[in-house]
Order: C-alpha cells, then sequence, then structure tokens
C-alpha cells in the first residue's frame, strides 16, 4: 500500500451535543464504521444514506467507492475454474475493495452511502480490503443514548440498547 505512514490519531470522544448536531445532519440511524490504517490506527465515524443538514465543525464527509478488486475466491469445487471462466457469484467472487474519494459529490458509479468521520482522510490513497474495513455493530442512536446516560449522575448503568423484540 502506498501512504502506509499515514497515522490517524487517536481523538477524544465527541460531546453529546457534537453527537446530536450530527444526528441532525444524517439521521440517528447512520451505521457505525471503522477503516484500518496500514500502520495499526483506526479512523471511526458513521455511514448514513445522505446528508440532510451542516455537519457540526470538525466533521467532514467522504465518498467510499465500493469496487470489485483483483483478488478472486473460488467458490467450493470451482477452485479449478479458468480465469477466462470465472463468473462473479457464479463459480467464485471477487473481493470488495473501498476507496476513499475527498471530493464527494455526483459521480458515474456506485458509492453506497458516504462516510463521516473526524479524521482527515484527505492523503488517504488506497484501496481497504474487506478485512480491514467494515461496520462497528453500533449505530450514532447506540453512541447518543450512550453520552446522554453518562451525562445524567446515576445513570452510568442504565441500558442504551433497545429492548429485543
Amino acid at each position: 500500500m502506498k501512504n502506509d505512514g499515514i497515522h490517524m490519531p487517536e481523538l477524544s470522544e465527541p460531546t453529546l451535543d457534537e453527537l446530536e448536531r450530527l444526528a441532525e445532519a444524517i439521521g440517528e440511524r447512520a451505521d457505525g464504521f471503522e477503516l484500518d490504517m496500514p500502520d495499526g490506527s483506526v479512523a471511526r465515524g458513521y455511514r448514513a444514506p445522505g446528508i440532510h443538514g451542516i455537519l457540526p465543525e470538525g466533521w467532514r464527509v467522504y465518498d467510499i467507492m465500493e469496487c470489485d478488486s483483483e483478488r478472486w475466491t473460488p467458490y467450493p469445487g470451482y477452485e479449478d475454474v479458468a480465469e477466462a471462466d470465472r463468473e462473479d457469484g457464479e463459480n467464485g467472487r471477487y473481493e470488495t475493495s473501498l476507496v476513499i474519494d475527498d471530493n464527494p459529490g455526483p459521480h458515474f458509479v456506485d458509492q453506497g452511502d458516504p462516510f463521516v468521520t473526524r479524521h482527515d482522510l484527505s492523503r488517504v490513497h488506497w484501496e481497504f480490503d474487506e478485512d480491514h474495513c467494515g461496520y462497528d455493530g453500533t449505530q450514532l442512536s447506540d453512541d447518543l443514548a450512550r453520552l446522554a446516560a453518562s451525562a445524567i449522575p446515576g445513570m452510568d448503568s442504565a441500558r442504551t440498547e433497545p429492548p429485543t423484540r
């Protein structure tokens, strides 16, 4: 990977007010997402279907282009398929990789949801394979509930997950 010297600093936790303003801009259901840098540091943020308002100061939005890589994984029983006979989804699959686009806007490719983060990714110019990026299992609403509960004295043990149905 080129630019492997880029390090994402560990950022302080955003404030409750900051996350509330972020939720107004991208929605509480935005999914937590992480990008693992080659040096082991992590860029954390959220992926949301769209930006519907002004982001809080210090937050940035990036398009993440999803593309098939050259890495091929054959399905069991198709390990000996010739390269010319490979059909994605039929006898194996090309691994998906993600590329950061720091010029958000209309494009001619399917990008998936924008990535909103406080990290500066403008110098990140490499592909992230499936082992180095992904959803972290939380939503912005979870982080809002956790911070709101910690702001109320005696509520540090409050349940912050929705009840199971």
